[in-house]
């Protein structure tokens, strides 16, 4: 590794799901990081309470596979209409997806968050600033300096870091001083959010699905995991804010579903839900993840899934540039990819969101934001990195096929290259080709040992390489395009031909 004259190789300031998630993919790669926060401990209640397989996914590559027991497999959504009627809404898929696990679930956000605190604490290659807030930064173009605050004793301390990635939620520090713009779509709604602890089930509600009643004042439930749940009541108009801080509010407004002294008040808060997108995610050596890019209404529960999907896009590219294998300038295909894929996300909360507020204030439709429906199956990122948009299947999240021994691929191949093939076509490619695949650490995995090779005749594939996102950088139909590929994902990733 090349050694970096900063203290640390990277430091992430913010200690929610994207921040901690960032750190552990980057301690996995034996990158230097310092993650700065200004708890000390874990927030005790959720904020985030869905997550879909393509996160599970990612949970399993942080180590937390184990956890998905103790989840509620969450079976869908009804948005039913002041009386009661059922407008609209979807059910979850039975059975485990192409990502091997099952399509949604629903979790405790503290206890994933403690999980991941407790594995970077035992990180050698981890520095945990808990209870430290950041102040100022700057960055000189060969390392960034951060002037850090402990809020208890406000002592101040100075450091540096080769680069600085801000998880810091939807009031980024960061974002601020970066000063990027933000793109708002116009989703932007209040809501008293009250999450209890249930000593015995909700009347009349779900305990598998949540369900919107978009009356005079839309109401959602959510059931988390048992015994809790979310209730969300939207705020409309100018209304006062402070009768909701009144305690005997929240019962009055529990009470046609728990009766008072049937549950415990862990949260009662209002909310303001934007949707928004940052446009400049990376100024420098000072990037950009999570809430801190961007914001949505919580209608898909996504909000959270992107931030993970930021931290697993840039991870195996600040760990690379670390390094010194690949130049600076492949961080600039981190917003290019993720942008579109969460604009979508946004654009479709959005609608959703303004739709239920329209139902309720008796609207006959709702303001809908340019752009179309979003399909719940995931989308391809952006074409960033090589334009491959000529190759089959590149850009799209590749399935996790279960092994012949059971095991689930990731488990196999961790958070790296993969080359997934037939033994005769990983045999047949050339020595400068093998090389390549050890020079990126790419893992190869037959597909004899996999139960894929219906996915491959569907998509009329031979196999695919796939990047340690797990998004396919191109799939190929015979040894000289697997060839051809390797050199291009050498070339548009480390900017030059890796010879053997």
């Amino acid at each position: 590794m090349t050694e970096s004259v900063a203290d640390y190789d990277v430091a992430v300031v913010g200690a929610g799901p994207t921040g901690l998630a960032l750190a552990n993919l980057l301690a996995g790669q034996d990158i230097r990081v310092v993650l700065i926060d200004p708890n000390k401990i874990v927030c005790p209640h959720p904020r985030a309470s869905h997550i879909d397989d393509e996160t599970m996914r990612s949970f399993q590559t942080l180590g937390l596979a184990e956890a998905e027991k103790g989840y509620l497999v969450m079976g869908g959504f009804d948005i039913l209409n002041e009386s009661g009627k059922r407008v609209f809404g979807w059910e979850m898929e039975g059975g485990e997806t192409d990502q091997s696990w099952l399509s949604d679930y629903m979790f405790f956000q503290p206890d994933f968050e403690a999980a991941l605190r407790g594995k970077l604490a035992a990180s050698a290659d981890i520095e945990l600033m808990l209870g430290w807030e950041l102040v100022d930064f700057a960055d000189d173009g060969s390392a960034v300096t951060l002037s850090i605050r402990n809020r208890g004793s406000g002592v101040q301390r100075s450091l540096s870091a080769a680069f600085l990635v801000g998880c810091d939620g939807a009031n980024s520090f960061i974002r601020q001083q970066m000063s990027p713009d933000m793109e708002d779509f116009d989703g932007s709604q209040r809501s008293l959010i009250i999450d209890v602890f249930k000593f015995k089930p909700a009347a009349g509600l779900s305990e598998t699905k949540g369900t919107i009643i978009a009356g005079a004042r839309p109401f959602t439930h959510i059931p988390i995991v048992s015994p809790f749940s979310r209730f969300e009541f939207m705020l409309l108009g100018d209304e006062d804010l402070d009768s909701y801080a009144d305690p005997t509010t929240s019962y009055a407004l529990l009470e046609p579903w728990m009766e008072p002294g049937s549950y415990r008040i862990m949260r009662s808060d209002v909310y303001l839900w934007h949707a928004r997108l940052a446009t400049g995610w990376r100024t420098g050596r000072v990037l950009l993840a999570g809430d801190a890019a961007h914001q949505m209404p919580p209608m898909l529960g996504q909000g959270m899934c992107s931030g993970i999907r930021d931290a697993a896009n840039l991870a195996w590219k600040l760990a690379l540039v670390v390094r010194g294998t690949a130049e600076a300038g492949l961080l600039d295909s981190y917003e290019p990819e993720r942008a579109p894929h969460v604009r979508d996300l946004i654009v479709e909360s959005t609608r959703q969101a303004n739709a239920v507020a329209a139902m309720g204030q008796g609207v006959t439709g709702a303001k809908e934001p340019a752009g179309e429906v979003v399909d719940r199956t995931h989308s391809a990122i952006g074409q960033a990195i090589g334009g491959v948009t000529e190759w089959p299947q590149a850009g799209q999240l590749s399935p996790q096929p279960r092994l012949r021994d059971g095991r689930r691929l990731d488990d196999m191949v961790g958070y790296a290259f993969m080359v997934l093939a037939p033994g005769d076509v990983l045999s047949s490619v050339c020595e400068s080709t093998r090389q390549q695949w050890d020079s990126i650490g790419a893992v190869l995995v037959p597909i004899e040992d996999t139960d894929l090779s219906g996915w491959l005749e569907r998509h009329e594939v031979e196999g695919v390489l796939v990047r340690p996102d797990r998004y396919v950088f191109a799939g190929f139909r015979s040894v000289d395009q697997l060839e051809a590929a390797t050199q291009q994902l050498s070339t548009a990733v480390f900017g030059k031909e890796m010879q053997g």
